[in-house]
């Protein structure tokens, strides 16, 4: 009698096992995507640090007066959750605009007029924006660094 109740047990110990592997397949599968997505992010604010940091250099050899050349963009409108400059003035200088056509290589999104150079006495501000790819919902992300250019030393 006792082997009539244990009948299709083996079977039902199966289905669960398979079921335990098939979550973990699925959770593993999920944690790849975050990670291929934070890797993306990742080497995007990386390439938008470099570019800031590219800019800032070329500027700092620059004769003093030339400096207003690089701005572009001289008002920030709100753009999803962030600030992204939206038009403004168009860069002069020929080393800022082979940057701005740089940033549009290697940031998604990242068009000409979203770019912003400010330049304040002898602070330069750089405010990178471009798009998110991972989202549908078309979010901006922006990289801003500020260096001070001392032309008197």
């Amino acid at each position: 009698m006792s082997i009539r109740v244990q009948n299709g047990s083996a079977l039902i110990e199966a289905m669960v096992a398979v079921l335990v592997f098939s979550f973990g397949i699925l959770a593993l599968i999920s944690m790849q995507t975050a990670a291929i997505r934070s890797t993306a992010d990742a080497k995007y604010r990386a390439d938008a640090s470099f570019l800031a940091n590219q800019i800032i250099g070329q500027m700092w050899g620059e004769a003093p007066a030339s400096l207003v050349t690089y701005v572009n963009g001289s008002s920030a409108t709100a753009v999803g959750a962030t600030l992204c400059p939206i038009g403004g003035a168009a860069a002069t200088a020929p080393a800022a605009i082979t940057w701005l056509t740089e940033i549009a290589k290697l940031l998604p999104g990242a068009d000409a007029n979203r770019q912003q150079v400010t330049v304040a006495g002898d602070v330069v501000t750089v405010r990178l924006c471009w798009l998110d790819k991972s989202t549908t919902a078309g979010v901006y992300h922006n990289h801003v660094i500020s260096a001070q250019i001392n032309k008197n030393l």
